[in-house]
């Protein structure tokens, strides 16, 4: 099975229950291109479809998965004792030392063939669907994360436009007959 085979099995299993799905789609509305990217009801869901061990592990290099400091500011104070000037460093979350940047999906999984990542490998938070005979197993749910709504939002619209213009690939839209049916 290719990484193109993969994605498209993933978005056509999944878009049952979103109202829009997107697969290895391109555009540069967004930062990102994602392999699958559901949006339904409530929430968005990434799919980071994986084919190799080095591609899992290259996977955290990407700017996306990064983490970073919470900005602050310096404080001017003066020490009370030696009545000398101190310069303080006031985080604005010190609860939260390294934040992840929000990106795309509210919830994210990666889909592997089975056995290829295993449950504890995965990043916090990170959910994993093995697929395995036209098959998709759950092995570990996703957490709730920061998504980017504004780039989700992009990816909607320009996915939409380019729909209306009559060039569907790698989109999925679940109308209103088929949520029916």
């Amino acid at each position: 099975m290719t990484h193109s085979e993969l994605c498209l099995a993933t978005a056509e299993h999944f878009a049952k229950k979103a109202w829009l799905a997107l697969w290895e789609y391109q555009s540069f509305s967004s930062g990102e291109f994602p392999d699958v990217l559901l949006f339904g009801r409530d929430d968005t869901v990434l799919f980071e479809i994986k084919m190799s061990r080095a591609d899992f592990l290259a996977d955290t290099k990407k700017d996306a998965r990064k983490k970073w400091k919470p900005r602050g500011y310096v404080r001017y104070e003066t020490d009370w004792k030696t009545q000398k000037p101190l310069l303080n460093w006031i985080a604005q979350s010190p609860e939260l030392y390294y934040i992840e940047a929000p990106h795309l999906g509210a919830r994210r999984y990666f889909v592997c063939e089975s056995g290829l990542i295993k449950p504890e490998e995965l990043p916090a938070g990170w959910g994993l669907y093995w697929y395995k005979g036209g098959k998709f197993y759950q092995k570990r749910e996703s957490g709730k994360f920061r998504a980017n709504i504004r780039d989700e939002r992009n990816l909607a619209v320009h996915a939409f436009r380019r729909c209306a213009s009559g060039d569907s690939t790698g989109i999925i839209i679940n109308s209103y007959a088929e949520a029916s049916a």
